[in-house]
């Protein structure tokens, strides 16, 4: 096989190849978000019917660049509808934000163990016959520091001594 070094040939290539990558410059999800929710819509149906053809020239045979261009479009297609759903969200947010009940999607994730925690109200909370027995019978304070006292040993509690356990000690007979 020959190759062309210069001439018609070499200029007419080198035309449908940089036409080819101009075509297959990714969208930049900065320039997506500038655009309506209409635009965007549009571009998706474009971007999916581009797809659609592609597939159907892989499946023909086609020419290497189309194929690889399979993989730029569904990346596109990915963008485009990130960027539908993420101002979809925000949106959202802006609708709820002084509502106390809101939807799954726009309350905070942390984790399952702290969603089931008691609320500060809830752990507080106190039963008719609990807020009677500490009314009548409030708990007595254990310590109280009073100032200028030099004993202060009723504010520490005392610490049980341990007995010990005397060890008996073997006596080795001596064998004769």
């Amino acid at each position: 096989s020959a190759r062309v070094s210069s001439g018609p040939w070499l200029s007419l290539s080198s035309r449908f190849f940089s036409l080819v990558d101009a075509e297959m410059t990714k969208l930049r999800a900065h320039e997506l978000r500038t655009k309506s929710k209409d635009e965007l819509l549009k571009q998706l149906a474009e971007l999916k019917q581009e797809l659609s053809q592609l597939r159907v020239a892989q499946v023909t045979g086609g020419a290497a660049s189309k194929l690889s261009k399979i993989g730029v479009v569904r990346k596109d297609i990915a963008r485009v509808l990130t960027v539908i759903n993420q101002t979809q969200l925000s949106e959202l947010q802006k609708v709820y934000a002084n509502r106390t009940l809101k939807p799954l999607a726009l309350r905070e994730k942390k984790t399952r163990a702290i969603r089931r925690q008691l609320t500060a109200n809830e752990a507080n909370a106190v039963t008719a016959r609990q807020a009677r027995k500490l009314r009548d019978f409030p708990p007595e304070e254990v310590c109280r520091q009073v100032l200028n006292t030099s004993n202060r040993s009723f504010c520490v509690p005392k610490k049980k001594k341990k007995k010990k356990k005397k060890k008996k000690k073997k006596k080795k007979k001596k064998s004769q």
